[in-house]
């Protein structure tokens, strides 16, 4: 599945959960409000772009044989670098949410669907060559979950909420050099390669309504880590190599600002969510609910 049918998927099931549904809430991984109440349980459905997200290389490995003999050196190589490390992401996701106990403002979810990354990076090798690494992953199966807990809500209708979730995918892709596809830049040859992303979240916000929207604000505490995993096999001079190539990184920023809105479309029933989210990553979302 190519990252081009990411948004088409996505109008095609909004359309769907809108025909029979209604709903309470959407994002900061897509609730904003509360479900308030148990056993109060919501089906929705969000599309979130990921336009660019800083990353960090955190270490990385190189295990080459070439006709028997193993090697191991650390990747990128002493005095290389890997700089200018960025991702984005198309994601589809369904999600689930259960209120856990009437007297408990507790929501658990979990979240199921699709997603794809695209990530970008400068490799300088140590005679001070640029490399420019890009891989274009396409779209796989993509799951996640968390909770949503309401610390206090204030006369005027304030509501102070917290929110924690994770969210982890696995996409194989095409990895070029210089935009020339890796098969093809070293000697002719062969790859496989992957990148699993995976990312943990803890935020703070407050919601107000007013009338059938409810703008919300908050700080938000973020991590992610993306792992590639590349095995190359290939004949040079007519000896036969491969070897196993894995790199590391992880966010280059944690705290980052979140601004949304729920607009119930059908009170108590059917809302849908916008939200912007900046600093950490640059990062929106919309989504569609059905509150049962």
């Amino acid at each position: 599945m190519t990252r081009k049918t990411i948004p088409a998927i996505l109008f095609g099931l909004i359309a769907l959960v809108s025909l029979p549904f209604t709903a309470d809430a959407s994002t900061i991984g897509n609730i904003a409000s509360s479900q308030g109440g148990g056993g109060e349980v919501s089906v929705g459905v969000e599309y979130e772009r990921v336009f660019n997200r800083d990353l960090s290389i955190n270490s990385g490995d190189r295990t080459r044989n070439v006709n028997g003999a193993i090697t191991t050196t650390s990747f990128p190589a002493s005095g290389g670098s890997i700089n200018d490390f960025k991702m984005e992401s198309n994601r589809v996701l369904v999600k689930g949410t259960f209120g856990f106990h009437q007297d408990i403002d507790l929501d658990l979810f979990l979240k199921m669907g699709i997603a794809d990354v695209l990530w970008k990076a400068n490799h300088v090798v140590a005679a001070g060559t640029d490399r420019d690494l890009e891989f274009d992953g396409e779209a796989d199966f993509a799951w996640g979950g968390g909770a949503k807990l309401g610390f206090y809500q204030f006369s005027s209708g304030l509501k102070i909420m917290g929110d924690i979730q994770y969210l982890t995918y696995t996409v194989s892709g095409n990895y070029s050099v210089n935009g020339l596809d890796r098969a093809f830049f070293e000697t002719p040859s062969s790859y496989e390669t992957k990148t699993n992303v995976e990312e943990w979240q803890g935020a703070l916000y407050a919601q107000q309504f007013f009338g059938p929207i409810g703008p919300y604000l908050g700080v938000k505490y973020s991590d992610m880590n993306l792992e590639n995993e590349t095995s190359v096999s290939g004949r040079t001079s007519g000896v036969p190599y491969s070897y196993d190539e894995t790199v590391n990184a992880d966010a280059d920023k944690n705290l980052g600002a979140f601004l949304g809105a729920d607009i119930n479309i059908v009170p108590r029933h059917l809302s849908v969510n916008v939200e912007v989210r900046l600093v950490d990553e640059t990062a929106c979302s919309i989504g569609v609910n059905y509150k049962f």
